[in-house]
């Protein structure tokens, strides 16, 4: 009977990480054919899926069972979304398999195609520190001899030439970042010594070409030493890569100048090198056997080949974002790793690790920048001016996950780190933080090269600052203002060794008196019985010796908190 299968076997997909939905998710449909027309009854194919892929977390099937009618070869179709999570995780597979039951029809199960595996390509990336990056300029396959750096057949020689912009763009060189190493290609290797004095200086130009013998000068001197070549990539490392880098302006072309001078003239033949071909005169050459000083030599000849380089630049990848921005939502699972990054520059914001649930549709945002601290309320402490704040869609306030928080030096420049804290809270304003809506957690610190990262452990989410010591969170302070049937009022501010306090209550009640220093630190606790009336009470602080300045009283009652600043003269 006509047998139903695949179109085709396999596929790859890369999760879609430019969808900024949440979720987000890749659709496509794979064809299944019949290779006649059935009789009989209609049959029926079930989609049967395994793998290392996970059903509802990396991947979705939305077709329900396909039916192969009698009397109809219309292909029929699976659709299939791949869904992104915005997890760092490994490229996973997906198998799904047809699984026919014929109801009566002639129709049977393809011998080929009836199994079609998807490779999930995973491209969330973790933040990678100064990460070596290659750049390849020059696409030409040209085998040189003349503008070979490695004129091995001279004691000495001096060679010039001009690497075009449109090539340093067409290979993806980014603009004024780092250029840490050169290498040149190596395909036939004809050298038995090494090249003295081997020297490498590098400048920008505007000129495309060169004027007749005549070489740019001005160049920086990158790199000087003795080297042996090998056959392939020969890399060499340029001065100062981070200190006082070699950058390239975008626009300009880059102008390389190598020269050596050998103790003895040399009796091999050039190494030749991979080279590309140009319509101009991009390469000016001098060579030597008089024992002539192979950096002071003058252009003798020209070409319209350079050789083909290869450029490392050492990017970090995670540039940490400092301007208040919502970042796009991340539909996050259990026991995943997930990095936030701003959707249109691809700045780092934040990190979720390890969630005990999923979270649904998870929005990490700056929601105040600037760089350094500013203080805290009423306390000594100073916060971060920078905040975060993390909003999950599911189980926001019982899941426990570790998170980081990106910093870059310029916004914790100056403040000494020995003692930061990270603060959470769910106070809407910094006014209303207390031990029951915050807390305040000692974090594990990274450093990087031009940022910091902050990890904690955390349960519920809300929003996050940086805070330079701990402190003693103060109890809620509930009501603040008056009210007509049970009120509370400080009879002395400023005050010298006793308080007083006049109070109106329905009800006999208990109170807490708690007295603050303006750095949280509690100095004084008592607990009270209050009769019911109109009453006043004294608090004794004649014993605690205290030192003009500021102070915090709080009294807590059943139904009312007066927390009050207070003055001792």
């Amino acid at each position: 009977g006509p047998q139903i299968a695949f179109a085709k076997s396999d596929t790859s997909v890369e999760i879609n990480t430019a969808a900024t939905s949440c979720p987000s998710s890749y659709t496509f449909t794979i064809p299944v054919r019949i290779s006649g027309t059935p009789t009989g009854g209609n049959a029926s194919i079930t989609i049967i899926d395994s793998g290392t892929a996970v059903k509802n977390i990396d991947y979705t099937i939305t077709s329900g069972a396909l039916t192969f009618a009698a009397g109809s070869d219309a292909t029929q179709y699976v659709t299939v979304n791949i869904l992104n999570h915005g997890a760092v995780d490994k490229n996973k597979e997906l198998f799904l398999k047809l699984k026919l039951t014929a109801n009566g029809s002639n129709a049977v199960r393809g011998n080929l195609y009836h199994e079609f595996r998807i490779l999930i390509r995973n491209k969330n990336m973790k933040p990678q520190e100064n990460p070596a990056v290659d750049f390849y300029v020059g696409n030409g396959n040209q085998v040189i001899m003349i503008a070979s750096p490695f004129r091995s057949g001279f004691q000495s020689a001096n060679v010039q030439f001009i690497i075009p912009a449109k090539d340093l763009k067409a290979s993806g060189l980014k603009p004024n970042e780092a250029i840490s190493d050169i290498s040149f290609n190596v395909l036939e290797k004809n050298s038995t010594r090494a090249f003295i004095g081997f020297t490498i200086s590098m400048g920008l130009t505007t000129s495309s070409e060169y004027p007749p013998f005549v070489f740019i000068s001005g160049l920086r001197e990158l790199y000087k030493g003795d080297y042996s070549t090998t056959l392939g990539w020969n890399k060499f490392k340029l001065n100062a890569p981070f200190l006082n880098p070699f950058l390239w302006d975008g626009t300009s072309n880059i102008v390389c100048n190598i020269c050596f001078t050998n103790g003895a003239p040399y009796t091999d033949v050039t190494d030749r090198v991979a080279g590309t071909a140009t319509d101009l005169k991009v390469s000016l050459i001098s060579k030597s056997n008089s024992g002539a000083s192979g950096c002071s030599l003058l252009p003798t000849n020209f070409t319209n080949l350079y050789p083909n380089v290869r450029l490392t630049q050492y990017s970090p990848t995670a540039r940490v974002e400092t301007a208040a921005v919502t970042n796009r939502s991340w539909d996050i699972h259990q026991k995943q790793n997930v990095y936030f990054y701003n959707n249109t520059n691809g700045k780092l914001i934040a990190n979720i690790n390890m969630p005990s649930q999923d979270l649904g549709c998870v929005t990490a945002s700056l929601t105040k920048q600037g760089n350094g601290f500013t203080a805290l309320g009423t306390t000594t402490i100073n916060r971060s001016v920078k905040e975060f704040d993390i909003t999950p869609t599911s189980n926001g306030t019982t899941t426990n996950y570790q998170a980081t928080f990106y910093f870059d030096s310029l916004e914790i420049d100056g403040t000494n780190l020995s003692n930061v804290r990270i603060l959470k809270t769910s106070a809407t304003t910094d006014a209303l933080i207390n031990n029951k809506n915050s807390e305040i957690i000692t974090p594990v610190v990274s450093s990087y090269i031009g940022y910091k990262g902050f990890t904690a452990d955390f349960t519920g989410f809300a929003r996050y600052f940086l805070v330079t010591d701990s402190f003693q969170l103060l109890p809620p302070t509930g009501v603040y203002s008056l009210n007509s049937e049970q009120s509370m009022r400080v009879d002395n501010n400023p005050f010298t060794d006793k308080i007083y306090v006049t109070y109106k209550f329905n009800n006999n009640v208990n109170a807490d008196i708690n007295l603050f220093d303006i750095t949280g630190k509690l100095l004084y606790s008592r607990k009270e019985y209050l009769p019911g009336g109109d009453n006043r009470f004294v608090i004794e602080l004649g014993n605690l010796a205290l030192t003009p300045g500021n102070y915090v009283l709080q009294i807590i009652t059943p139904n009312d908190v007066l927390r009050k600043k207070m003055v001792k003269e």
